[in-house]
């Protein structure tokens, strides 16, 4: 090959790359659905006393530690919780970035099923 032929390939080559590139979807953009493992739950964190307004706004009522949370996914090893559920868990939950970059939300944490103390439910 001559040196114009690879000058050639060579183009052809890093051209192709940026179109590629552009075309690609960062991997943070592609959501994923989480599934546990073993008796892992995850858990949404929440704050009991924050409040939605009819227009959407979230009001906080302060940033105190909230051992509270809203089960988003669990193990099949799991029988005893729902999705949804609103429980009272450790204080030593695991909070993995890599389920931030997973999923794009922040308060995610990861527990272990004894872990979770309770389940809160609505009086009848």
């Amino acid at each position: 090959m001559e040196v114009k032929e690879i000058d050639a390939v060579l183009q052809r080559a890093v051209e192709t790359a940026k179109q590629r590139a552009e075309n690609a979807t960062p991997v943070a953009q592609q959501r994923k659905r989480l599934r546990p493992r073993h008796k892992w739950v995850i858990i949404r964190k929440v704050d009991p006393r924050d409040r939605l307004t009819q227009s959407g706004l979230m009001i906080t009522e302060g940033q105190a530690r909230s051992n509270v949370g809203e089960v988003i996914s669990f193990s099949t090893e799991v029988t005893d919780l729902n999705r949804g559920d609103l429980v009272i868990f450790t204080n030593f939950a695991m909070k993995l970035d890599e389920m931030e970059d997973a999923t794009g939300e922040k308060s995610l944490y990861l527990v272990r099923e004894e872990e979770i103390y309770t389940v809160l439910e609505d009086e009848e």
